[in-house]
Order: structure tokens, then C-alpha cells, then sequence
């Protein structure tokens, strides 16, 4: 084995993505099953119209809560900005931006990339029994067997 700085660079990048892969499934401990859902219900008082899904998880005693806010951008354009709460993520995983399917204009999807595993977020269009419009949250586990 050589000493060279390459070497001890490879081996410390290949040390840091191991721990950012060990955090991951740590944090994702207890999400057994591919896939969650809650229903989205509006916040009250927001400054802007904000949604917010409670998914609660059996025999864990623990909640995950997605929200989402509508935020006007010039030019009439809406940008839709999501943040997951719950899990033992860094702060720069819990935020994320849905796009919205050109093809269904009240559905969305938003991606939490993380070491090892991704998190699917979606927005899907729904109708309760009396008829009003609900909007459902589908999360998905994508984890990475590599």
C-alpha cells in the first residue's frame, strides 16, 4: 500500500461515503414497507397557501410530516417548495422543490437524493366522498443495494 496522497484521499473519500450510507439507513431505520401515504390538509394563517400531511408510521410511536407551499414567482409562475420533518436528515435534505406534471397540472413530484437510498414525494389529486377536492401524499423508498 502506498503512501501517497492519492491513495489516503481515495481512502478517506471512500471512508466518508460509507458513514454518509450508514447515516442514511440509520435515519431511514424503522421504514420497512416502499411506500406511505397521508392526506394533505391546509395551515391556517400561512402567509401563503401552505399544505400539510401527517404520515404516521405503526408500532413506532413516530410521525413523518410533509408540507408543501405554493410561493407566486413573477410572470404569474407558482413555485411549489416541499420540506419533510421527521427523519434525522441535515437541514439541506429536509427542503426540496416539487415540479409539477405538464401533463396533470395538480400533481407534483418532489426527490430527496440521499447516500444510498431516494425519497419520491408526491402530490396526487384526489375526491373525498361528498365530492371536494383532496390532495394526497405519496411517499416512496427507493434504497440503493449496492
Amino acid at each position: 500500500m502506498s503512501n501517497s496522497p492519492n491513495s489516503e484521499s481515495d481512502t478517506w473519500r471512500v471512508s466518508a461515503e460509507e458513514t454518509r450510507r450508514d447515516y442514511t439507513s440509520f435515519a431511514l431505520a424503522g421504514l420497512r414497507a416502499r411506500h406511505y401515504a397521508g392526506v394533505f390538509h391546509r395551515v391556517e394563517r400561512a402567509k401563503n397557501p401552505t399544505f400539510l400531511a401527517t404520515i404516521l408510521l405503526d408500532g413506532f410511536e413516530r410521525a413523518l410530516e410533509v408540507k408543501f407551499t405554493s410561493v407566486p414567482k413573477t410572470g404569474g409562475n407558482v413555485l411549489i417548495q416541499g420540506q419533510l420533518s421527521g427523519l434525522p436528515l441535515s437541514e439541506n435534505h429536509r427542503r426540496f422543490d416539487f415540479c409539477r406534471d405538464v401533463e396533470a397540472p395538480y400533481r407534483a413530484q418532489g426527490i430527496i437524493s440521499l447516500t444510498g437510498a431516494t425519497l419520491s414525494i408526491g402530490i396526487l389529486p384526489a375526491r373525498s366522498a361528498d365530492g371536494s377536492r383532496i390532495y394526497v401524499c405519496h411517499l416512496e423508498i427507493v434504497r440503493d443495494h449496492a
